[in-house]
């Protein structure tokens, strides 16, 4: 599953509902993360540059651990784009979805490679995606790949133990519910979205493409009409509906028509593209402007904890991001 939030200024989370986590403790093949406190002295040394614990590039690409990760071997994906002193930043800075159809897929594939190896070197069992559009214009767009540690081969869902929801950008972005929206407040946002559709009054295509027609899962019978929903977009492979319990206005839910793994980086690339060109649709559906929030503590966790986020975590030392460096490239 996909998700994509209202929209143009949202990212996207991929591999959302995973099996159910231990307790919190780290793998036993992962070296323990070190933090330290920041104290003055820190963070006036945090303004110098800082060196990158590359784990991945091509000649488009670099991949490296997060020095403040949220849960251990998180790992920002960017493409290379140096310039010169003078030269004005690209459109697409910042933003995963202003970049051509090109270079965004080749990132998204980039993305599905870093999954890959992270997990087999970490040896977890699934990886996801986040993407939140970096505020400053002079930055390059950024994919934040996050190993889930602590998940079993067997899938089962896996809900976080609280809710969030917020009316404004708290800085971050977060795959966690929200409290149930009445019928009438999804309509409207529903109403509002479909209003840029070139056919807002059409009826719905029911089309279903699974092998086995009266498939039981709950996306396939919102795929089917047989669900009460919202849906704000369809193409002939995939459908997008609002979620009644969204963490913000208009979080939206994109499912393809024909069930699939919800792994998915490990779809198989053909579908994997699909997705992530219909992502690309969606995501051109609407634009809200939100006010902006002062970021949250940071918080670390060792394992899966039934949600995924953008936030930073604590300071990692360079010792420890020079040790899993060596683990993962090794």
């Amino acid at each position: 599953m996909l998700l994509v939030r209202f929209l143009r200024r949202l990212p996207i989370f991929l591999s959302l509902y995973f099996p159910l986590s231990p307790p919190l403790s780290f793998p036993p093949s992962l070296p323990p993360l070190c933090l330290f406190p920041l104290f003055p002295s820190s963070i006036r040394m945090s303004s110098l540059p800082q060196p990158r614990h590359v784990i991945w590039e091509t000649e488009e690409l670099v991949a490296y651990l997060h020095p403040r990760p949220w849960t251990p071997g998180t790992t920002i994906l960017e493409p290379k784009t140096p310039r010169g002193p003078g030269e004005e930043p690209s459109p697409a800075q910042g933003s995963l979805f202003r970049l051509g159809e090109g270079a965004y897929l080749g990132l998204l594939l980039g993305a599905r490679a870093v999954g890959a190896l992270l997990c087999e070197r970490l040896g977890v069992k699934r990886c996801a995606l986040v993407c939140r559009p970096c505020p400053d214009s002079h930055s390059p767009p950024q994919i934040r790949v996050l190993p889930l540690h602590g998940l079993d081969s067997e899938w089962r869902p896996h809900l976080a133990g609280d809710e969030h929801y917020t009316h404004h950008d708290p800085g971050y972005v977060t795959s966690k519910s929200g409290p149930r929206w009445t019928d009438t407040s999804l309509q409207e946002i529903q109403a509002e979205i479909r209003a840029q559709l070139p056919a807002p009054d059409a009826l719905p295509n029911l089309t279903f493409l699974g092998e086995d027609p009266s498939h039981p899962g709950l996306f396939s019978r919102i795929v089917r009409g047989e669900e009460q929903q919202w849906r704000v977009w369809e193409n002939e492979g995939h459908v997008a509906f609002l979620t009644p319990f969204p963490n913000a206005p208009g979080l939206t839910v994109l499912v393809p028509r024909r069930p699939l793994t919800s792994d998915i980086f490990r779809l198989e690339e053909a579908d994997y593209t699909s997705l992530a060109l219909a992502t690309r649709k969606v995501d051109g559906g609407s634009t809200t402007t939100t006010s902006s929030s002062p970021p949250p503590q940071a918080q670390f966790s060792a394992t899966y904890p039934g949600f995924v986020t953008s936030e930073d975590g604590p300071e990692a030392s360079l010792e420890c991001l020079k040790e899993l460096q060596a683990k993962i490239t090794q």
